[in-house]
């Protein structure tokens, strides 16, 4: 266990008979899988609490359609480690959402960076969503490369704020909003106003 809520192969003992699940098989590796909780009764928060899980991870889509996206995320991870750095890039990236004409959310990632959230209807295949994300995060970057960077590759981000659009991989997850982090003094994930 990990901290986070989701189980390989099966639910572990401890969790509430007929905890609802969802099973997600890997595309990477045939026959494997991942079982993923679904749903936040109160009886199934404080089994996944005293089994250890800290920080609650989310898909950006419901269990009933897993491949179709209720959100867009950019995780904004500041190299220098300062939150004051992935705010200002937040700010770029809100603007260029703006441009869009599309409504977004920040929150603390409850590290050092943000979450940027985008709304959208639900539709759009993940993988459409994915090219969307590293379409936008390439154009924003461009237009502010000495602090901005869509570089996968830590040592090519040279000091510069990652927007990493790969939180919308099919079966990628996020740490959901006032979650507590698995971290020196348990930060929180916190929505902001912009």
């Amino acid at each position: 266990m990990r901290g986070e809520c989701f189980f390989q192969k099966q639910i572990p003992k401890g969790m509430p008979t007929g905890t609802p699940t969802k099973r997600i098989a890997h595309e990477d590796k045939a026959g494997d899988f991942t079982d993923y909780v679904v749903g936040g009764s109160l009886v199934t928060q404080l089994a996944l609490a005293n089994l250890g899980c800290v920080a609650l991870h989310v898909m950006g889509s419901r269990a009933s359609s897993p491949r179709q996206p209720d959100w867009v995320c950019f995780d904004l991870d500041p190299e220098s480690g300062k939150f004051a750095d992935a705010a200002r890039a937040g700010l770029h990236v809100k603007a260029a959402l703006d441009a869009l004409k599309l409504v977004s959310f920040a929150k603390t990632s409850g590290s050092r960076g943000m979450h940027v959230w985008v709304p959208i209807r639900t539709g759009p295949d993940a993988d459409e969503v994915l090219a969307f994300a590293e379409s936008f995060v390439a154009a924003v970057a461009a237009a502010y490369p000495d602090k901005l960077t869509a570089e996968h590759s830590i040592a090519a981000r040279r000091g510069r704020v990652y927007l990493d659009p790969f939180r919308n991989g099919f079966g990628q997850t996020v740490v959901a909003p006032y979650s507590v982090r698995r971290r020196e003094r348990a930060p929180i994930s916190t929505p902001l106003k912009w």
